[in-house]
């Protein structure tokens, strides 16, 4: 029998001024093999400054004959605006059988064709005009032409502006799509739904979505249940709620103390929806002060999650925000969660109103995940306990089988 060789784990030893290994990430392309990069940081008079390399602001420069790759630290950026994430590299070293391990700082790299920086443009083309009528409208324009301009620059396509890298995408696709399946073998429109994906052979409601699919297990045991249940009066458990200013939050949650011990799960889910209310109405506000402190009652470990699964990175700030789509992505997940606290139906009429949106979006977004919007036969009242003659408005109903929206055909509408 071959005796097993102990390798040791230490912390790099470095200077935390010295440069060292770095994370990069190449959106969309890929350099070539040919390209050189250098790595660039700030010196005051001639010294590395004492915050050390992971901390200080540098620039990552990469080039080759074609395209010139640039990023700066984001991890100098993030340090301001409280991230949570921190990356860390291991090296082998096999003369001396230790893995030495060192934080490196994140780079997300952007692209500029060398040979469209040289391109010179026509005097009276159309290309020309628009890019002077975009300068005065952002300079004159009214505040909604302004984020129309920029929406337009942000999905502009420059046909041109490929010639230089085509070869490489076309590469790139190539390989990655070698193992993808027949069109026939999936079903294209997962992709597009905003909810995590079904189980479309699911029997019965409660098997239709996982829980550890929208929240991972270590965020879970960070809800508080037990605080929740030696809470003695309502406002005590306001105090612990990152968001008290939903309605539906403090009616499941009165219905789930007087159960006991027996609702600790739907005790988590009903913290965790609350964290979500308090994530959503913190990202809409303006300056990260405000955002951290009304996220302030929500656990880091949730905040890091909440921040990586339903927010982008900003090519005009520093922290990254919430987009329409990713709006969307949130609120049909916390929608999920509400079905399982609701026994799979919501009432949409308080979930909108403690939303603060539109019915008609909310019934959308329900409809998304798969939901019928019904008003409560005399079955479902007496299964949730609801009031037989009381005239009751529609309710998202999460029946088997599933409905999900058709597909429309032309313009693609989002909720």
């Amino acid at each position: 029998m071959q005796k097993r060789q102990m390798v040791s784990i230490v912390n790099s030893t470095n200077a935390p001024e010295n440069c060292g290994p770095i994370v990069a990430s190449f959106p969309a392309l890929v350099p070539s093999s040919s390209t050189t990069f250098n790595c660039y940081r700030h010196l005051e008079d001639h010294e590395p400054r004492a915050t050390g390399f992971l901390s200080e602001k540098s620039i990552l420069l990469g080039k080759n004959n074609g395209v010139n790759f640039i990023s700066v630290n984001r991890d100098a950026a993030a340090n301001s605006a409280g991230s949570f994430s921190e990356y860390l590299v291991a090296i082998h070293d096999r003369n001396i059988d230790k893995v030495v391990i060192r934080a490196a700082p994140l780079y997300i790299l952007s692209r500029e064709v060398n040979r469209l920086r040289q391109a010179p443009f026509g005097n009276g083309t159309a290309t020309r005009r628009i890019q002077a009528r975009n300068v005065l409208g952002q300079a004159f324009g009214s505040k909604r032409s302004r984020a129309a301009i920029q929406a337009a620059e942000r999905n502009r396509v420059d046909v041109s502006a490929m010639n230089d890298i085509a070869q490489h995408l076309q590469d790139d696709i190539n390989i990655n799509t070698r193992t993808l399946p027949d069109i026939n073998e999936s079903d294209a429109q997962d992709q597009s739904r905003p909810g995590p994906p079904p189980n479309l052979d699911a029997e019965e409601p409660a098997q239709v979505y996982s829980v550890s699919s929208i929240v991972p297990d270590s965020e879970l045991r960070a809800c508080p249940s037990r605080e929740l249940l030696a809470a003695a009066t309502e406002n005590d458990r306001d105090r612990i709620l990152p968001y008290s200013r939903s309605s539906w939050i403090t009616q499941h949650l009165n219905f789930a103390i007087q159960q006991g011990k027996k609702s600790r799960q739907k005790l988590k889910l009903l913290f965790y929806i609350s964290c979500m209310f308090g994530f959503r109405q913190a990202t809409m506000s303006r300056g990260s002060e405000k955002v951290q402190e009304r996220m302030s009652r929500i656990p880091p470990v949730i905040q890091e999650g909440l921040w990586a699964r339903y927010s982008e990175a900003s090519r005009l700030s520093q922290r990254n925000r919430v987009t329409s789509e990713m709006d969307v992505r949130l609120l049909a997940h916390m929608f999920v969660l509400i079905l399982f606290v609701d026994d799979f139906a919501a009432n949409i009429g308080m979930i909108a109103s403690d939303l603060h949106l539109p019915v008609a979006r909310v019934m959308k977004i329900f409809r998304a995940i798969g939901c019928k919007l019904e008003t409560p036969n005399l079955t479902d009242r007496n299964r949730l306990g609801l009031p037989r003659d009381t005239p009751l408005d529609r309710r998202a109903f999460l029946r088997i089988p599933l409905d999900f929206p058709k597909p429309a055909r032309g313009r693609v509408q989002r909720p």
